[in-house]
């Protein structure tokens, strides 16, 4: 299903590794999903309500898990830049 694999091809970016890489990960997931339902939109459509249904849950989920590390990281900085 996954079409994109951001960051497992092409050049090595060293910033691109030391930050958060399930981050991506979570990132390419939602990335493919979308791409796939919107290249296979009849297909999807086809299937009825229910799989539509799930997968813009699926989609939310992986963007629900990045928003999460991503709101924790910015109180970890806030807490670390406020005793500075």
């Amino acid at each position: 299903m996954a079409r994109l694999s951001w960051g497992k091809k092409g050049g090595t970016n060293a910033s691109s590794k030391a930050h958060a890489p399930n981050a991506m990960d979570d990132y390419a997931k939602a990335n493919a999903l979308l791409s796939d339902s919107v290249l296979n939109y009849k297909t999807v459509i086809s299937f009825g309500s229910v799989n539509t249904d799930f997968l813009v849950g699926r989609f939310e989920n992986y963007l629900r898990v990045v928003s999460e590390k991503k709101i924790t990281n910015s109180h970890k900085a806030g807490i670390l830049f406020g005793y500075a």
